[in-house]
């Protein structure tokens, strides 16, 4: 579809006069700069997050969009500085994310670009390693042979070290590596790393042992190790049942499986099961890309694929 305007996503239009925020148009001189303020804007920036799994990307973007058009209000003065800078840094990360996933890479590649820099001035280690593996997944598209999207990965990894971000930042490289076609004890090994440190973390609704599993399976798969890859997959599905995000992710990439061993029946099952998991959130860019990638693979060898590429044809 056509690219959106930024102006055209917000929730609130700027204007001379003022800034609509929740559906209420704010004036400048009403606009709070305090610290009750900054608590705010953290609880919606909270609220995005909770509600990442069940919402279509469009939406969190338009979200994410308005919090950081406030934040350039509130924060004039203050960019750079302690928690105000932490906090654009956050907006922005998820903003790239958001972006990404809502089909606009070049959007995001800029975006991430910016939070990069911002995480860097508020000195946030956690928030650079999340911007970096954010920017090497978004350029290993375009350069899925090349060493830098790994070095990038890697590099987020290790700054990441034993958080959510470590593990992430671990589980696409590995899928990285899969990708151009390392050895599968390679991608086994920084897989097993990611494990260990996940065993050391909290199980939340955004990020627990299922989102992992899921990467894994996917990595494992692309890499060769199949049973391994069945292994991780299944029980990722049985993890993120009830999540709509990454259960439809776990789930295209089983089918991924089945295809890898040439079962195209559920193959083209379970793509049409990860497209009804997604439900809620619509097909988001990444669900439309591996689904039309195996009905392309699957053209000549069974299953008709045609509700498929209709239910992915209008996706972002």
């Amino acid at each position: 579809m056509p690219p959106i305007t930024r102006r055209g996503l917000a929730l609130g239009t700027l204007a001379a006069s003022g800034l609509a925020i929740g559906g209420r148009l704010v004036t400048m001189d009403q606009i709070d700069t305090s610290a009750a303020e900054r608590e705010r804007i953290a609880a919606e920036l909270d609220a995005v997050a909770d509600q990442w799994e069940t919402l279509p990307p469009a939406t969190l973007r338009a979200r994410l969009y308005a919090i950081e058009t406030r934040l350039g209000i509130v924060g004039r003065g203050r960019v750079g500085a302690g928690d105000w800078a932490a906090l654009g840094a956050t907006t922005l990360v998820m903003l790239a994310q958001a972006e990404d996933d809502a089909g606009d890479p070049e959007a995001a590649a800029a975006t991430v670009h910016r939070a990069q820099t911002a995480a860097a001035q508020a000195g946030d280690g956690p928030l650079q390693a999340h911007a970096e593996l954010i920017a090497g997944e978004i350029y290993g598209r375009y350069a899925p042979n090349g060493d830098e999207p790994i070095d990038m990965l890697e590099t987020a990894g290790l700054r990441g070290g034993q958080t959510v971000v470590g593990v992430q930042a671990r589980a696409l490289e590995a899928i990285a590596r899969a990708n151009r076609g390392e050895p599968a004890g390679t991608v086994l090994d920084i897989l097993r790393t990611a494990e260990e440190i996940q065993a050391g973390l909290p199980v939340t609704p955004r990020w627990g042992p299922g989102h992992l599993h899921a990467y894994a399976g996917r990595a494992a798969i692309r890499a060769g190790a199949l049973s391994q890859g069945a292994r991780w997959l299944s029980t990722a599905r049985a993890e993120t049942a009830g999540q709509p995000g990454i259960g439809s992710a776990a789930t295209v990439y089983t089918a991924h499986g089945y295809a890898a061993v040439g079962q195209w029946d559920g193959a083209l099952q379970t793509t049409r099961d990860a497209l009804s998991v997604s439900g809620p959130r619509g097909v988001p860019s990444w669900l439309a890309s591996n689904a039309r990638t195996l009905a392309q693979e699957a053209r000549g060898r069974g299953g008709d694929w045609t509700p498929v590429r209709s239910a992915v044809s209008a996706a972002v």
